[in-house]
């Protein structure tokens, strides 16, 4: 087992399709294939069950997904840690959610990047939840993000920032691009795009369909904001994005949602992290101050 055919059998599970996955590492396809193969040959277990069109993954295969996909992220850990060692800089992993934390860290980051010339920051993205366990086992540093609705365990301190308000994305030619609002019931039949592993917006969304007898029709979800917004360009789709991120895209209009409240976006660190190192604590009391400041 490799690392290499870990990496391409995570990117092949990750975009269902072996195909795109081998076109994104720049490989052949047969190359990624071979990668499952051997993996499955040496643990002797089947990981995918091969289909018509793509395949879909067995229960050994998610479980073997969800055992590589921690361990690619130790590994990118490990060697982050080391290059910044032997650089002799000081280093800030940050987890971000891929709305509201990436967001937030856009709008930040030059103000904290002015200060702390000799920082290196490593960014890695994920849901509100998975960066919350990766806090608590110390992979990350700190994370912005909406609150989990569950709470948050003992060892967590929490900074608020500002809330951050999601309103309706279409493009410029979309009928309801003109409004100065609209409702959930204008949206009831329209498909939406978003991206992978936003709970909260999804749930809040959810809440909103129910009081019609409906679900939100989701029909893709991406890892890049940056697709999502070309989909909802170039297919005329919708999506529910913060208002900033949609108003510094061309062709874009956003629209208020009536009945979609503001997401309060938050700074997470572990105590103990923090206590250890002083970058954590730096990042920590200048995003404070940022935000105390902008508002």
């Amino acid at each position: 087992m490799t690392l290499t055919q870990l990496q391409y059998f995570c990117k092949a599970c990750e975009l269902h399709n072996i195909t795109k996955a081998a076109e994104q590492l720049f490989v052949s396809q047969p190359t990624v294939t071979a990668a499952v193969r051997s993996l499955e040959k040496e643990f002797n277990v089947l990981l995918l069950e091969r289909k018509y069109k793509g395949f879909q993954l067995t229960e050994e295969g998610r479980i073997f997904y969800e055992e590589a996909r921690q361990f690619l992220a130790e590994a990118d850990h490990f060697e982050q840690r080391m290059h910044w060692m032997a650089e002799k800089k000081s280093s800030l992993t940050l987890g971000l959610t891929r709305s509201t934390g990436v967001m937030i860290y856009a709008e930040s980051f030059p103000f904290y990047a002015q200060k702390h010339t000799n920082v290196q920051v490593h960014v890695t993205t994920g849901s509100a939840l998975e960066l919350v366990r990766e806090l608590e086992v110390k992979h990350i540093d700190a994370a912005i993000l909406p609150l989990p609705p569950q709470g948050l365990p003992d060892t967590m301190r929490v900074y608020p920032l500002r809330p951050v308000e999601f309103v309706l994305t279409v493009s410029e030619n979309h009928p309801l691009a003109g409004r100065k609002e609209a409702t959930v019931e204008d949206i009831l039949h329209e498909k939406l795009v978003s991206t992978v592993n936003d709970s909260l917006k999804t749930q809040k969304l959810e809440e909103l369909f129910a009081v019609y007898g409906a679900e939100p029709n989701v029909v893709y979800r991406y890892d890049q904001l940056s697709t999502a917004f070309h989909m909802i360009r170039s297919e005329n789709l919708c999506g529910v994005f913060p208002r900033e991120m949609a108003e510094r895209q061309k062709g874009i209009a956003a629209v208020p949602l009536i009945g979609m409240k503001d997401i309060d976006a938050s700074l997470i660190v572990h105590r103990e992290v923090m206590e250890q190192k002083k970058v954590v604590e730096d990042f920590a009391r200048d995003m404070d101050r940022f935000y105390h400041k902008k508002n």
